[in-house]
């Protein structure tokens, strides 16, 4: 595995995925987590961009079921698998594969569309001598901003979006490839697998007597496969004929792999009107450079640090004394083609993260290409509206990251949203997310999008609805121009700052590694600017006494527009409404009647249900591998079968929707699957933070209703749990038994049983409301046998068809 620093904006981000703390959700939610001819460019329309499917064919390795490719992997080994040594690797097989098959299952790789096609030309260019290794390697591209490539034992490579985002050429691209390929050839996934599981047996023998000293001598054997794979991937990428110093173009990228693929500035310009002004306090000047830190101490990383590697290939580069290469091969218009498709596909990554500032700058990145994009547009509102939303609920920390932890150009962004306040970010929210409707009033999420926007406006702001002007003044208003002129004053006085320095901002630029002294003394400047700014703030005018009397005006464009004006009076109509008839219901009532519900059970009346990839695990914790993989894998086959006998005995009309098994024409039925995997995940963060985020897939999922015939999609899942018992229960059965001597002996056998639980869930979507109809967890103590999972199942089922 190449590592690349994760990017900042996704990986810092907080993870919410605990949705009630089900261990089944727990399981959808970390698929895939362990392991990580000729190409004509295909025309893309970047004003309404769509994002990539599979296409072609469904390739072997997804129709091959994870037990069989294990025993076909197993197998190669031949005479190395026997001894210690031989059932460690066999371990890692078992684990790998299935792990493996998860992530290619989760809805989050690609195949056949035009990036995967470009990436699988660069590899098989690479290896023109090699037919058979070129066959043998597969390249997948996974749905992911983290700038970062994986080889498997088996020969399937892991491209992120993210890496390809970040490149500069396609020589790069060839350079990471080639360093993939040799972890395959050397097997240094398998192998560092077992050594550090001999490390960890013999921790005592090898004097390891800390939690430090047992990660160094583990980390220390990858770090040597990892400058192997960079020292043997460089002798195949000379041999390709890519231009040798293109190489170093790598580790710059990793320098700067936790930013943004650019550093374009970005200021609150484009939210603006006439009527419609920041303060100056809104800009930070000057912004945090970004600082380099290439010889970071390594000793307790899986990866050598950047300048350790960057100097071995700038040496392999001096001896190869080669002038020649190209920086493309396939070709220049083909790359950037790639690139800027997974640029596109970033936006609608950070915003199903719940990173909307990330997927702003994203969108200000490509509007320097495209100005004029909807998609863009469409991007920046929607993140507007999480941003609106979290605020809305007090959880802003939760979706926004502090300026101080950001570097660049997007610190500016960060500090802007971090001087806004509620009031604030509710006038802009409302004001961008339905100019961009109106512009664009047959997109349906963009729609559902303002409609909510409008409801949490009377919900959560009703306050500051009832001061907004409706009608645009004659003139601006003095509170208008009198920010205007501080805001120019702010500008002069910084540009009469900035001068002195011009000279060593062109040496360091925003990527300079200016000395510690300067950032304090540039801190100190900011501290300043800060307390300037509260100083100057100028007066309010006597007719407005408000805090922020320069957003009065700020939805009167919007007003002239009759479809905004009665959205407005609607809301404003419904909210009264619903104040005057609001009933209150104390918290114990309302808790009592959902227990009621609960164990009288549901009666939904559906006729028809889609089951989505339905979910068996058999996990055992006493033992060292816990999940039991291949047992798993003949139970779901089990469960499905009993899932569609109980649906024909209920009369309920039912179809699977999954990714297993397929035939080679269903690329269809994986693009479906992906996207109610994609669409779950997004529904869980919401509902996990109890927020009102509309459906952002709103198109892709009502193309599913239809094709299906139903709105109805189901999840269900059954997890067999063992573990040992607890010290304490031991105890106290001994202790009962020492009170009651005959049942001592009873005691003792109950004490040396193990714990076994078997949880069943089943969840069923209304997915034109993009709501929850059924949330149903049935918890039993013990293994379930044959009759009893029968039953649970079948009364579930009767739920869902019994009508009312």
């Amino acid at each position: 595995m190449i590592e690349f620093k994760p990017l900042h904006t996704f990986m810092r981000f907080p993870q919410r995925h605990k949705y009630m703390a089900a261990p089944i959700l727990k399981f959808l939610l970390a698929v895939g987590a362990i392991f990580a001819g000729s190409l004509q460019v295909s025309a893309q329309n970047y004003d309404r961009y769509q994002p990539l499917k599979c296409m072609g064919p469904v390739p072997e390795e997804l129709r091959t079921a994870a037990s069989k490719k294990y025993e076909q992997e197993l197998e190669a080994l031949g005479d190395s698998a026997k001894g210690r040594e031989g059932r460690l690797k066999d371990n890692f097989l078992l684990q790998s594969n299935f792990a493996l098959d998860d992530m290619l299952m989760s809805g989050r790789v690609l195949f056949g569309d035009p990036v995967t096609k470009y990436i699988t030309q660069v590899k098989d260019y690479i290896l023109k001598d090699d037919p058979k290794l070129q066959k043998e390697i597969k390249i997948y591209l996974v749905k992911s901003p983290v700038v970062n490539a994986f080889a498997t034992n088996s020969g399937i490579l892991l491209v992120n979006m993210g890496l390809l985002a970040h490149l500069k050429t396609e020589a790069e691209l060839a350079f990471v490839l080639c360093h993939e390929i040799q972890h395959y050839i050397h097997k240094h996934p398998i192998n560092n697998y077992v050594n550090a599981e001999k490390i960890k047996s013999n921790a005592r023998l090898l004097g390891l007597n800390s939690t430090e000293d047992y990660i160094a001598a583990r980390t220390r054997y990858s770090r040597a496969l990892e400058l192997d794979a960079d020292g043997l991937g460089f002798e195949l990428y000379r041999k390709s004929g890519y231009a040798l110093d293109a190489a170093l173009g790598v580790f710059e990228m990793l320098d700067y792999a936790d930013q943004a693929y650019d550093q374009v500035p970005w200021d609150a310009s484009g939210f603006e009107w006439e009527y419609l002004r920041f303060p100056a306090k809104f800009t930070k000047w000057p912004l945090d450079s970004i600082r380099l830190v290439e010889d970071e101490d390594d000793s307790m990383s899986t990866h050598p640090n950047i300048a350790k590697r960057r100097a071995a290939i700038e040496a392999k580069i001096s001896q190869a004394k080669s002038d020649g290469g190209d920086a493309f091969v396939v070709g220049a218009a083909e790359f950037l083609d790639a690139r800027k498709r997974c640029r596109f596909e970033m936006c609608g990554l950070f915003l199903s993260g719940h990173a909307f500032e990330d997927a702003m700058y994203q969108a200000h990145l490509l509007q320097m290409e495209e100005p004029d994009s909807r998609y863009l547009k469409k991007v920046i509102a929607e993140a507007l509206y999480g941003l609106y939303t979290y605020k809305n609920e007090r959880r802003m920390s939760e979706a926004h990251y502090d300026p101080d932890d950001l570097e660049g150009e997007m610190q500016q962004m960060g500090y802007f949203f971090d001087m806004m306040d509620r009031e604030s970010l509710s006038i802009l929210a409302l004001h961008e997310i339905w100019k961009t409707h109106l512009a664009d009033p047959d997109d349906q999420e963009l729609k559902a999008v303002a409609a909510s926007a409008m409801e949490q406006m009377f919900s959560k702001n009703s306050k500051t609805a009832e001061w907004l002007a409706h009608v645009k003044p004659e003139e601006l208003p003095t509170v208008i121009i009198n920010l205007l002129h501080e805001r120019m004053t702010k500008a002069e006085e910084r540009e009469e700052a900035a001068r002195p320095a011009e000279k060593e901002d062109e040496e360091g630029g925003i990527y300079g590694d200016k000395p510690l002294e300067d950032d304090a003394e540039a801190e100190e400047d900011d501290e300043e600017d800060d307390e300037e700014d509260d100083e100057e703030k100028p007066q309010p005018d006597s007719e407005n006494e408000r805090e922020n009397a320069y957003f009065e005006w700020a939805l009167t464009d919007l007003f002239e527009n009759p479809t905004f004006a009665d959205a407005w009076a609607e809301a404003q109509d419904k909210a009264k409404a619903d104040d005057d008839t609001e009933e209150f219901i104390p918290a114990r009532t309302a808790a009592r009647n959902r227990k009621k519900a609960r164990l009288k059970g549901e009666a939904l009346g559906i006729d028809k249900i889609v089951l989505v990839q339905p979910i068996c695990k058999n996990v055992d914790y006493r033992d060292k591998i816990p999940v039991q993989y291949l047992a798993s894998e003949a139970a779901l086959q089990t469960y499905k079968e009993t899932l569609a006998e109980m649906c024909k005995r209920n009369d309920l009309s039912y179809a699977f929707l999954e990714n297993r098994d397929l035939a080679e024409g269903e690329a269809q039925v994986f693009n479906d699957v992906s996207t109610m995997l994609q669409w779950f995940s997004d529904y869980l963060k919401g509902a996990d933070d109890k927020l009102p985020l509309v459906n952002l897939r709103l198109q892709e999922t009502n193309d599913l209703i239809a094709r299906f015939g139903t709105k109805y999609f189901a999840y269900n899942a059954v997890i067999q749990v063992s573990s040992k018992m607890s010290r304490n229960l031991k105890l106290a059965y001994i202790m009962m038994g020492c009170a009651v001597i005959p049942l001592m002996p009873y005691m003792i056998y109950k004490a040396s049983k193990p714990n076994h639980q078997t949880l069943f869930a089943t969840f069923v979507f209304d997915m034109e409301t993009s709501q929850i109809v059924m949330e149903d967890y049935h918890e039993l103590k013990g293994k379930a046998s044959k009759s009893a999972t029968r039953s649970i199942i079948y009364d579930k089922i009767l739920q869902i068809k019994h009508k009312p």
